[in-house]
């Protein structure tokens, strides 16, 4: 996508990134594109807190893609620990799901990741069977490092009554510099 603007998003913007969130995992609008969680799990998939927690935390970054009209239409994270970075909260909205907005997203979710806390690796996590993500990743240099979580473990909440026995696989590359 030609004039897309990414940059760190802003406590302003909470209730934007929850609502761009739920509507590419949740939901009838999720069904419009390829990353929808809905035929797989209840619940919401963030809520208020839990995006200001990221926005409150000195080493995480949550960052926004705006169109050239200004329109928030993606966002991720990444949260520093121990040399490395985990990449999350990674939405598009889902009418602009496959024009690049997503891959301009985790390229600058990377540069992010080793000029602000300078980071040598990238993780992340990825529902078990969920081909066409995990190709996604693949073709970014990401790689299955064998170390898999149960959806229950990590990410279980109020409203979750289908996804909590699915497996999660990490996925990780090195950054350069």
């Amino acid at each position: 996508m030609t004039n897309l603007h990414i940059g760190p998003a802003t406590p302003d913007l909470v209730e934007t990134v929850v609502a761009l969130m739920e509507s590419a995992y949740r939901g009838a609008e999720s069904l419009t594109g390829w990353t929808s969680e809905d035929h797989l799990i209840d619940g919401s998939r963030t809520n208020f807190g839990e995006i200001l927690s990221v926005l409150e935390d000195p080493k995480a970054l949550m960052l926004i893609a705006r169109d050239s009209g200004g329109v928030v239409v993606g966002c991720a994270s990444i949260a520093y620990e121990h040399g490395a970075c985990s990449f999350g909260k990674y939405a598009v909205t889902p009418r602009q799901q496959g024009h690049g907005i997503g891959k301009s997203l985790l390229a600058a979710a990377e540069e992010s990741a080793i000029a602000r806390f300078n980071a040598i690796r990238m993780t992340m996590m990825v529902i078990d069977g969920r081909i066409e993500l995990e190709a996604f990743y693949e073709r970014r240099g990401y790689c299955r490092t064998g170390h898999v979580v149960k959806m229950a473990n990590i990410h279980a909440g109020e409203g979750m009554t289908r996804g909590g026995d699915l497996l999660l696989n990490e996925y990780a590359k090195p950054l350069l510099r």
